[in-house]
């Protein structure tokens, strides 16, 4: 399916949170290795949005097989996580909200035991497992209609004949459709094979890994990997404006800017948070003061230089040039 049949996909009024970057050859990423983030262990670093105790056993790597099943508004199948943890300790907790579990395994196959804790509004429940010495587990699982999926039928779509998908896991939705530790402060790299009927394009926030491959059933599957660790709000501010680019009306203009724009509370929210969490007390309102003064920049020198992009190469432009920006950022912060 060209790129210009899966805009017309995108449904009326909402704008589509794509993000993919360049496809490299099958199996490969953009480094030799992947590389795991620290957790801050200050007091004042504590997510007490998420259920997880990363200081003593944290998630580092994520490696999702899943399906989309658009009759359901479904995803399922396997969420594979690696973990780090302190010697001696055999459970670690995870975030989860609304998953339908089947079966938590170890690396050979063998099930492990599990509890979902009492569900916290707004917070989900706690994944306690007891993986014992098993450093690769692996999570079976669905997800039907989770918050974070925006299931579109195609009469809710411009071109009115396929289905469409789109997520939006700020600031932390994300556990409701993978079973992670689903916190800022817990960087991870993550790798996903997913499966579409075949007459749909998937794309995601890493690397391509090749071509589509046929599955039988009419439908196909698409490989990613990022291996930089990355935060899940980082992800989405890139969608918007890639689709502005591609905007074939005002309305859908208006459309992918609104959508653009709505991670941007989640973000410097938890920019300043971070900012200050890295810095000795008392370098603390430097620190804030200098990340919030890239939306200054951006008002003062982004805005004519925008101005004048779109006087010399096209409205389009400006927007293609902030989303190559986001992308950018998306795969080199770690």
């Amino acid at each position: 399916m060209t790129f210009r049949n899966l805009t017309r996909s995108f449904p009326a009024g909402a704008g589509l949170l794509l993000a993919a970057c360049a496809t490299v050859p099958s199996g490969m990423a953009s480094s030799d290795a992947p590389t795991i983030a620290p957790v801050l262990d200050r007091p004042d670093a504590v997510d007490n949005q998420t259920f997880a105790r990363p200081l003593e056993a944290r998630v580092s790597h994520v490696d999702l097989d899943l399906d989309l099943d658009f009759a359901r508004q479904t995803v399922a199948g396997t969420a594979m996580l690696d973990i780090v943890a302190k010697p001696g300790v055999d459970t670690v907790v995870l975030d989860d909200d609304g998953l339908d579990i089947t079966a938590i395994t170890d690396a050979a196959g063998r099930p492990l035991a599990y509890t979902v804790g009492q569900r916290v509004e707004g917070k989900g429940a706690p994944l306690t497992i007891r993986m014992g010495e098993a450093r690769e587990i692996t999570v079976r699982y669905s997800a039907k209609e989770a918050d974070a999926m925006q299931w579109l039928t195609p009469e809710q779509t411009e071109g009115g004949e396929h289905p469409f998908l789109f997520s939006q896991g700020q600031a932390t939705l994300n556990r409701t459709w993978i079973p992670t530790q689903d916190s800022p402060g817990i960087r991870q790299t993550w790798s996903a094979r997913i499966t579409a009927p075949e007459e749909l394009t998937v794309v995601m926030s890493g690397l391509s890994q090749g071509e589509p491959e046929a599955v039988g059933g009419n439908r196909r599957a698409f490989r990613f990997a990022m291996d930089k660790p990355v935060a899940p709000y980082l992800i989405a501010i890139a969608a918007g404006n890639a689709l502005t680019v591609w905007a074939p009306t005002y309305g859908w203009l208006l459309a992918s800017r609104f959508v653009s724009g709505l991670p941007h509370g989640a973000y410097f929210g938890v920019a300043a948070l971070v900012a200050a969490s890295l810095v000795p007390v008392n370098r603390r309102a430097k620190a804030v003061a200098l990340v919030m003064s890239g939306l200054t920049v951006a008002t003062v020198i982004g805005v004519p230089v925008a101005n004048w992009l779109g006087q010399m190469f096209g409205w389009q432009s400006g927007f293609l040039v902030v989303a190559v920006l986001a992308l950018l950022t998306v795969t080199l912060v770690a």
